[in-house]
């Protein structure tokens, strides 16, 4: 990936990171005269620190911390512009409580179920990657993938009036959450293989420990809607942010 396309993606996932900060914000601000108030906090304030957890390890890895990953690194501008991207879920809450209608339900389903599928197929096509996945086909997968994810979002069944919608955007058909949930924990399994191998070097290990981390805890968060499961998925997905800006800078972490 060339240094104008991972630029562009950096780009649009600030973009949108600001986007949906500024609808967190505003939403937060107006539920205070609300009855949603519970509500707002308990569904607002997990997707505004993983957005800012993804963006700000983004921001990190462009920048300064790259010089010590492989080609794993490919992927990373794609797939933290996807996780974010799978924030979109609030957008029914903020509703709810403004009043404002950003986006159309079916084109808020899309998108959600969409980045959620695409999230997942790229966690897997990463731990591939450590097992030894040609670099040169990752630009041809990863399209396919997008592909593959846009076709089944437009397919899946889903209605925005169904009523795990009303405050936050969900996964509503089994099938859809069933392949979601396979992809990760194959992805996740492929990872602590890696990480458990006799002859893996000490900079990999470090380096799918932290995969598999963020790989588990980005499920808890974008996947369920419950606020405990999405706690956990935070401190996880934290962990596995900061071991892969430390491991990234330094062999010696």
């Amino acid at each position: 990936m060339s240094k104008g396309v991972r630029f562009t993606f950096n780009l649009i996932q600030g973009l949108v990171t600001m986007a949906l900060s500024f609808v967190v914000i505003v939403t937060l601000i107006a539920s205070q005269d609300g009855h949603l108030v519970l509500e707002a906090r308990a569904h607002l304030w997990p997707a505004l620190i993983h957005i800012w957890i993804t963006f700000l390890v983004s921001l990190l890895l462009a920048t300064r911390y790259r010089a010590n990953l492989g080609s794993e690194a490919e992927l990373l501008p794609v797939l933290f512009l996807t996780i974010v991207l799978a924030n979109i879920k609030i957008l029914p809450l903020h509703q709810a409580i403004t009043g404002t209608f950003l986006l159309d339900g079916g084109v808020l389903t899309f998108i959600y179920h969409g980045s959620l599928l695409y999230t997942s197929f790229l966690f897997l096509i990463g731990s591939l990657l450590f097992l030894r996945l040609s670099p040169s086909r990752i630009g041809f997968i990863t399209f396919v993938g997008a592909a593959g994810s846009a076709l089944l979002a437009l397919l899946v069944p889903s209605s925005p009036n169904d009523p795990s919608f009303l405050l936050e955007a969900g996964v509503s058909d089994s099938l859809f959450l069933s392949i979601c949930i396979t992809l990760t924990v194959v992805a996740a399994l492929s990872y602590l293989v890696i990480a458990l191998g006799e002859h893996t070097k000490r900079d990999t290990r470090f380096k799918t420990v932290a995969f598999l981390l963020l790989t588990v805890g980005n499920a808890f968060v974008s996947i369920s809607q419950r606020t405990f499961y999405n706690i956990i998925g935070l401190i996880i997905y934290g962990a596995g942010a900061t071991i892969l800006v430390l491991v990234s800078r330094s062999y010696h972490i």
